[in-house]
């Protein structure tokens, strides 16, 4: 059973950020209005050294604790924002717990629809993972909602020549962009934040002029074989939620590696990331895993 809290959320939500995404038309209107990305807060440059670089043209971020040396862990963390809307303050907060816990985290602004599209997107990824691989001795990708399948996307589609990292950590990932799965119809109604059709328009003018079967796209639709450990963490109000389970069913028998899923019941998308008792819970275990110290597969 869900939380009060939740409950607050969810209704809070519905009526501030549902009509965003709501229909093709809203979609498109939003990714045309000018849109700003949260700065690193007061808070989190008091507490830690907070860098900016551009690479290809592009800010990341790189959030360092006190004491952090090559020993440290390394997070990429891929925001979300359905591939249009930039980072907000809620991914500095969260940010900033890993950060808290010893990981050094690197956080591009990489490239949104509509001026630019998913194949921008992963040639920047394919060179900043270079390099941060080339330094660290232990990484992980993680991100949320957009970002949690760019993140999945990024690992199955590197090129021969680099290591995959050693863990990966997604929340609520958008695993279809075409959202074609008919279990998405009885989870829609009882999501307060996504719908289909707003979404699908994202989809679209992310991939650009590639296919949303695009397993860099939809990363459903990838080999799962040599990926790393994983964990998944998704609310069963979230119309994600079907797409995730079925991506973790299929990925239980097809790789080398462990999968964790953590469904919680009543909880909304990117669940992680609301002020609410269950996201306490799911991002104090998050933190855990990714500021552990993991040798280099």
């Amino acid at each position: 059973m869900s939380s009060a809290t939740m409950h607050l959320t969810a209704a809070v939500v519905r009526l501030a950020y549902r009509p965003r995404l709501r229909t093709a038309e809203a979609a498109r209107r939003r990714m045309n209005a000018p849109r700003q990305p949260a700065s690193p807060s007061r808070a989190l440059t008091r507490r830690h050294h907070v860098s900016r670089r551009s690479i290809a043209g592009f800010t990341t971020y790189a959030v360092t604790p006190a004491g952090c040396d090559d020993s440290s862990p390394t997070v990429l963390y891929l925001h979300g924002g359905a591939y249009i809307s930039p980072i907000t303050g809620a991914h500095w907060k969260f940010i900033g717990g890993l950060a808290d816990a010893g990981a050094k985290v690197v956080v591009p602004l990489y490239p949104l629809a509509p001026r630019y599209t998913a194949a921008d997107t992963y040639t920047f990824l394919y060179e900043l993972y270079t390099t941060l691989i080339a330094r660290s001795t232990s990484i992980a990708v993680a991100g949320d909602s957009a970002g949690g399948g760019l993140a999945l996307g990024l690992s199955q589609t590197l090129p021969p020549h680099l290591p995959q990292p050693d863990r990966l950590v997604l929340i609520s990932p958008w695993l279809d962009a075409s959202l074609t799965n008919p279990e998405i119809a009885e989870v829609e109604h009882r999501d307060p934040w996504l719908s289909r059709e707003g979404l699908i328009e994202a989809g679209l003018a992310w991939a650009g002029e590639w296919s949303t079967q695009d397993p860099r796209v939809s990363p459903i639709r990838a080999s799962t074989a040599s990926l790393p450990p994983t964990d998944v963490y998704i609310g069963d109000r979230d119309i994600l939620h079907p797409d995730v389970r079925r991506y973790a069913s299929t990925a239980a028998s097809h790789r080398r590696h462990p999968i964790t899923l953590v469904e919680q019941p009543g909880a909304i998308h990117v669940y992680p990331l609301t002020p609410t008792p269950e996201e306490r819970r799911a991002r104090a275990a998050i933190i855990r895993t990714l500021s552990e110290r993991t040798p280099r597969r």
